[in-house]
């Protein structure tokens, strides 16, 4: 597994019924020091929404050559209250994150890059479980990451 960050982001389970960062046991890594500083303090017990996790962690297992070529490791780390984040694009003055909208009660994967900026629904709340399609919640999270991607890989600079 290549990681970008140091060490690799792991949710660890708590006596509560919320996920936590924590550091993993790899020692290797290509990600910068900067990064990996700030990243320390978080991972020591901070809270990471469970959709935000997913992301996270398919970001680092299987888009991590996207993630560095597009600097993303570089950028910044900002782990929220509510277990979101945000990443930031260094060169483009973007980022990318994860956020919850209470009154529409939709959790969101965003994008901004340069001109382009995109929203993924990851789950609606509003519709009951019988209504969703036969994708698990980590299939459909990690599909929309594949495609925001590829949107951006398509989209000229």
């Amino acid at each position: 597994m290549r990681s970008f960050f140091r060490p690799p982001i792991r949710a660890v389970a708590n006596n509560s019924s919320r996920r936590y960062l924590s550091a993993g046991s790899s020692g290797s890594s290509n990600g910068p020091s900067d990064v990996n500083a700030s990243l320390e303090g978080l991972l020591k017990e901070s809270y990471v929404h469970p959709l935000s996790q997913i992301v996270l962690e398919h970001l680092q297992t299987k888009q991590s050559e996207w993630v560095e070529k597009t600097g993303l490791h570089y950028g910044g780390f900002d782990l929220k209250k509510d277990g979101s984040f945000v990443l930031k694009f260094p060169r483009e003055n973007g980022k990318l994150w994860t956020s919850y909208d209470v009154e529409e009660r939709k959790h969101y994967l965003n994008i901004h890059k340069g001109e382009l900026v995109g929203r993924y629904i990851m789950q609606d709340n509003t519709k009951p479980p019988w209504h969703l399609s036969r994708e698990s919640v980590p299939e459909k999270v990690r599909n929309a990451v594949d495609e925001m991607i590829e949107k951006l890989s398509d989209t000229p600079r």
